[in-house]
């Protein structure tokens, strides 16, 4: 009972930090050269934080799935609805762009076995077993050879005449990675005080290449990156919450075969 009301104070947190992140967003901030539009990183930060959150709980909860689906649907609407002005005109779609991104992600992880369980015994259904997640060296390569192709991909967009066009795709795909690193780093079986550096590390390599790519001005980088860094913090601190609950991801593993017949005789 404890783990549900802690579950529901973390969704009412990121529901009401992203409120007023929103309302904030258009005050402008001056007396600081280039701080005059930063209100707005706050927000989008929060967008992003629950564009992974909510794809998380559709794929995974328990909940009946017409409820999952219509959560999905009037939860996109809101956080779009959320966005700063300036952001759905400039970059139009990007909050439901990054949903649908990180919803598909979701669903291929569970095709693989990969769930988010909690790690108690007696909460394992009969016949089914899980294993904790590991990850190897050929994944750790799979990781740099998706941030070289990232990189190839900025230049190329940085190179091209209407680099606009592919703003809102490669901003979800910076933020399903940086979600994905958060769950790798908080609900792994290895301590997050351990991984936990590497997300917002990993926000700023990635919020840097998005700058460049889209030839941002200086205040643009800055704001880039910021909202990136407090992206990846919000949704790693809201993931170690969940992690506290005793949520870990971990992957099924295959039911241990029975003795062959006539074994023991």
């Amino acid at each position: 009972m404890a783990n549900e009301r802690r579950l529901m104070a973390l969704a009412l947190g990121n529901l009401g930090f992203g409120i007023a992140a929103a309302m904030l967003a258009p005050t402008k901030v001056y007396g600081v050269y280039g701080a005059e539009g930063f209100l707005m990183v706050p927000s989008l930060a929060s967008n992003f934080c629950q564009a992974v959150l909510l794809p998380l709980w559709v794929a995974y909860a328990g909940a009946p799935t017409w409820r999952r689906v219509a959560g999905l649907v009037a939860g996109t609407a809101y956080l779009e609805a959320l966005a700063p002005a300036v952001v759905r005109r400039e970059i139009p779609g990007i909050v439901a762009v990054a949903v649908a991104a990180t919803t598909a992600v979701c669903y291929v992880g569970r095709a693989l076995g990969i769930r988010i369980a909690r790690r108690e015994a007696g909460d394992e259904p009969p016949g089914a077993r899980f294993g904790p997640l590991r990850f190897s060296i050929r994944g750790l390569m799979l990781v740099t050879a998706a941030v070289a192709v990232l990189c190839a991909g900025a230049r190329a967009l940085q190179e091209s005449s209407a680099p606009i066009a592919g703003l809102p795709a490669a901003w979800a795909l910076c933020i399903v990675a940086v979600g994905l690193a958060a769950l790798w780093a908080s609900l792994g079986d290895a301590r997050p005080r351990a991984r936990g550096p590497a997300v917002p590390a990993l926000a700023s390599l990635l919020g840097a290449s998005l700058a460049y790519a889209f030839g941002a001005h200086a205040r643009g980088w800055v704001y880039i990156i910021s909202t990136m860094l407090l992206y990846a913090t919000v949704l790693l601190g809201s993931l170690l919450v969940v992690r506290s609950c005793g949520y870990r991801l971990v992957r099924r593993a295959a039911s241990p075969a029975g003795p062959p017949d006539g074994a023991g005789n």
